[in-house]
């Protein structure tokens, strides 16, 4: 479960709306909308504690650090004002 639930997220926050635009009319999204939603909901914490837990199976292990690589990364590009009013509409 743990493996499959991993690579949904890793697939979603690596998604572009270039490549797989969707049916015409909708509201593009990609990746970065995925990401800050993430980061609203904490996901990079629950990363960072799966990261400290011994794996044996590899492809848990590359998605738990990809993963955390892409919310590091939109983290600091996001200022500080974008995560407070990230959380303050996420209740």
């Amino acid at each position: 479960v743990v493996r499959v639930a991993l690579s949904a997220l890793v697939n979603l926050a690596k998604c572009s709306a270039d490549e797989n635009p969707g049916p015409a009319g909708m509201t593009k999204v990609d990746g970065g909308v995925f990401l800050t939603e993430m980061l609203a909901y904490k996901l990079l914490k629950s990363i960072q504690y799966l990261e400290d837990r011994q794996w044996t199976d590899p492809d848990i292990v590359e998605d738990i650090k990809t993963l955390h690589k892409l919310l590091a990364d939109n983290y600091k590009e996001m200022s500080r004002w974008e995560v407070y009013r990230n959380e303050v509409e996420s209740g």
